[in-house]
């Protein structure tokens, strides 16, 4: 009884065995010149070889895909049992002839099986393969978990991407991506005008082919008929571009402007006066920081505002003042203040100036907050002065 029950749960080594056979068959035939130049015996026990594992690697092929077949064959019977009839176990009569009928309706052969070994058989894969696409269903809700946390860090952090660059590499990176954006727009106006774009057809072409095939008649009237079509097609491709010509012209337009006020821009920044050997936690201690009460969001992601304003700004020359640039970092208590994870909060574009500004920080990335009552505290990472 036991090893009814083995043999009716599709073996998992094959793809091993194949390997290994086909490993074998590949060193007997990179082999076989040189053991035609060692002797005859050594030749016909390579070509032995070679024969053999031939046959096994084929062998092993036909019982893999022969196990495919019966596994998938199980898998729908404890589909169709849990599905159709809602049966979870075999026991009674009734459970064990609907066994055998749905083994008979997917035509699986059970050989001298009981129901009940079908039953557990076909219960044992099920599980396997349910296990793997919950896993794989597990992956890919974490990953759009995780999509969605960063696009709301995004949308309310704008500069967090980059709370590991310092200085002017900073201002580069942030520019560059906007420049970026910029080009995106440019190739998605492009897209939308060609959209509806139909291509004409070759009226001589098609005159020409027709004629050669039915006489000067036919081709002419192939012709007159092609150009009618391309008249219909002019019409619909005219229309297409007035309906979308003026909103994808606004978008070029705003686009190209975008476009070369940030090129400027980026020469701009290569001779931008930006310090970084200022010690980060001095200017730390010349801001004043007001941080509001933490929230979490949906996504479990812990988000804060918190108001910047420099105590004094750092001197560049006589009369030139600098701004204060860069990322703070710190981190987030519970109500037993015990540290629960990390916070960033990244200064914007070009710094804090006189009037200060308000930021909105959150905590990292990886961190998954739970609702509750937490409290931050802020520390400098990287800070430095950057020209007005």
């Amino acid at each position: 009884m036991a090893k009814q029950k083995k043999d009716l749960v599709p073996k998992k080594n094959y793809k091993k065995n194949i390997l290994i056979s086909l490993a074998i068959f590949l060193l007997c035939l990179f082999l076989l010149p040189v053991c035609i130049s060692v002797n005859r015996i050594v030749f016909i026990i390579c070509l032995i070889v070679l024969s053999l594992s031939l046959i096994l690697l084929f062998w092993f092929m036909f019982a893999q895909a022969f196990d495919t077949v019966k596994s998938d064959k199980l898998y729908n019977i404890y589909k169709l049992l849990s599905e159709e009839s809602n049966i979870k176990k075999c026991t009674t009569k009734y459970e064990k002839e609907k066994v055998l009928s749905v083994a008979a309706r997917v035509r699986f052969r059970a050989g001298k099986a009981s129901p009940e070994e079908i039953f557990t058989a076909a219960e044992q894969v099920w599980q396997e393969r349910t296990g793997i696409a919950q896993k794989l269903q597990k992956e890919k809700e974490e990953q759009l978990s995780k999509n969605a946390k960063m696009e709301e860090i995004l949308s309310r952090c704008e500069n967090y991407p980059y709370k590991n660059k310092v200085g002017r590499a900073k201002l580069t990176a942030i520019v560059s991506d906007q420049l970026a954006a910029q080009y995106k727009n440019l190739s998605t106006a492009n897209t939308v005008r060609n959209l509806g774009i139909q291509k004409e057809t070759n009226s001589a072409l098609m005159g020409g082919i027709a004629s050669g095939i039915a006489g000067p008649a036919a081709g002419l009237s192939e012709a007159l008929r092609t150009e009618q079509e391309n008249a219909v097609i002019r019409e619909q491709n005219e229309a297409w571009k007035q309906k979308v010509g003026t909103p994808v012209a606004a978008i070029e337009l705003e686009a190209q402007s975008a476009i070369r006020k940030l090129t400027k821009e980026k020469e701009r920044i290569k001779s931008l006066y930006v310090d970084t050997s200022f010690d980060a936690d001095a200017l730390f201690e010349d801001l004043n920081i007001s941080v509001s009460s933490p929230k979490v969001s949906e996504n479990n992601t812990l988000f804060f505002d918190a108001t910047i304003k420099p105590k004094k700004l750092p001197k560049i020359s006589d009369n030139l003042f600098g701004r204060i640039d860069g990322t703070i970092t710190g981190e987030f208590f519970d109500e037993k203040h015990k540290s629960m994870g990390r916070v960033w909060l990244v200064l914007p574009q070009y710094g804090v100036g006189k009037s200060g500004t308000t930021v909105t920080g959150c905590s990292d990335e990886n961190c998954d907050v739970k609702p509750g009552d937490y409290t931050v505290a802020l520390k400098a990472k990287d800070l430095w002065i950057i020209e007005p």
